[in-house]
C-alpha cells in the first residue's frame, strides 16, 4: 500500500511538472515572436507554433497516459484494501475458532484429569452426618459388612460401618476376605432372598417374603446415602445364610471410571456396573 501511494504522488509530480513545461515554452515562444516580429517571417513563426503544438499534443498523451495509471493504480489499491480487510476478517474468525477448540480440549482434559486423580484416591463417604441423620428412622436394623482384604476396601468398608452404627443400626459381623471372584467392583448392598425349606407353612412363607420386602426398602434407602456420599454403589438380591431382615454390604474394589467408559463403549446395553465377570479370577497364592 505504501509503495502504491508513492507510485500516485510522483505521478502526479511529474503531470504537473509536464503541464508546467509546455507552458513555460509556449509564453518563451510568444514574448520571442513579440520581440522579433519585425525581423523573422511569418513562415518560422508558423514553423515554431506547429514544433510547439506537436510537443504539446506529447505531452497532453503522456498527461492522459499518466492519469489513466494512476487512476488504475487507484482502483487497484482500493480492490487490495478490500481483499486485504476480509482476509484480515477471516483470519480473526479462525483464531478465535483455534482458540475455542483448545479451550474445549483443555477442559476436557482437564476433566479426564480430575477423573483419573479420583480414580486414584481412596473413596471417601462425605456428610456420613447427614447419612446417618436419614438412616436413624430404620434404628435397630441388623447389618453385616464383608470386604476384600484389600486396605482401601477395609478402610472405606469401616467408614460405611461408622455411619450406620450411628445411626442406631445394629453390626451382627464385620469380616475381610481374600478375592474369591465373587466381590463386584465397587459397593454392593443385599437385600436376603429367603432360604424356605419345602413343605413350608404358606403363612410363614408370606410372612418371610414381606420382611424381605421391607429390608429391600431399606437398602434402597442405604444404597441412596452411599452414592449421594460419594460411594458408587448399587443393589442386590441373594440367598446367604444372613437372615432376611439383615442387610448385608459388600465393598469391592474401587470401579476405575476408565475401565467402566470402555466396557459401556463396547457393550452400550451391557450392565451400568463393572462385575467379576469382566476378568478371569486367578486364586491368590
Amino acid at each position: 500500500m505504501r509503495t502504491i501511494t508513492y507510485f500516485l504522488l510522483v505521478s502526479l509530480l511529474i503531470t504537473n511538472g509536464a503541464a508546467t513545461i509546455i507552458a513555460a515554452e509556449k509564453t518563451s515562444m510568444s514574448e520571442q515572436a513579440t520581440s522579433s516580429i519585425g525581423a523573422s517571417s511569418i513562415s518560422l513563426i508558423r514553423s515554431e507554433i506547429k514544433e510547439l503544438d506537436a510537443r504539446s499534443g506529447r505531452w497532453t498523451k503522456i498527461n492522459w497516459g499518466l492519469g489513466a495509471a494512476a487512476a488504475l493504480c487507484g482502483v487497484c489499491a482500493i480492490f487490495s484494501g478490500w481483499l486485504l480487510n476480509e482476509t484480515s476478517k477471516k483470519l480473526d474468525a479462525k483464531q478465535t475458532e483455534l482458540i475455542a477448540a483448545m479451550n474445549v480440549q483443555a477442559q476436557e482434559l482437564h476433566r479426564q484429569n480430575l477423573e483419573l486423580e479420583q480414580s486414584l484416591s481412596p473413596r471417601y463417604f462425605r456428610d456420613q452426618l447427614g447419612a446417618q441423620t436419614k438412616l436413624e428412622k430404620f434404628a435397630g436394623t441388623k447389618f453385616v459388612v464383608e470386604c476384600l482384604g484389600d486396605d482401601e476396601c477395609r478402610r472405606t468398608a469401616g467408614q460405611i460401618a461408622q455411619a450406620l452404627v450411628n445411626a442406631k443400626w445394629l453390626l451382627v459381623s464385620a469380616k475381610s476376605f481374600k478375592d474369591d471372584g465373587s466381590f463386584r467392583d465397587g459397593v454392593v448392598v443385599y437385600s436376603n432372598l429367603p432360604d424356605i425349606p419345602p413343605n413350608t407353612d404358606p403363612h410363614i412363607i408370606m410372612a418371610r417374603m414381606k420382611q424381605s420386602g421391607v429390608t429391600r426398602s431399606i437398602c434402597d434407602a442405604v444404597i441412596e446415602q452411599l452414592n449421594r456420599g460419594g460411594m458408587e454403589t448399587d443393589g442386590g438380591s441373594s440367598a446367604s445364610k444372613h437372615a432376611e431382615d439383615t442387610v448385608v454390604i459388600r465393598v469391592g474394589m474401587k470401579p476405575n471410571p476408565y475401565t467402566k467408559r470402555r466396557l459401556n463403549e463396547t457393550d452400550p446395553n451391557g450392565p451400568t456396573f463393572i462385575i467379576e465377570g469382566n476378568r478371569i479370577f486367578i486364586p491368590p497364592p
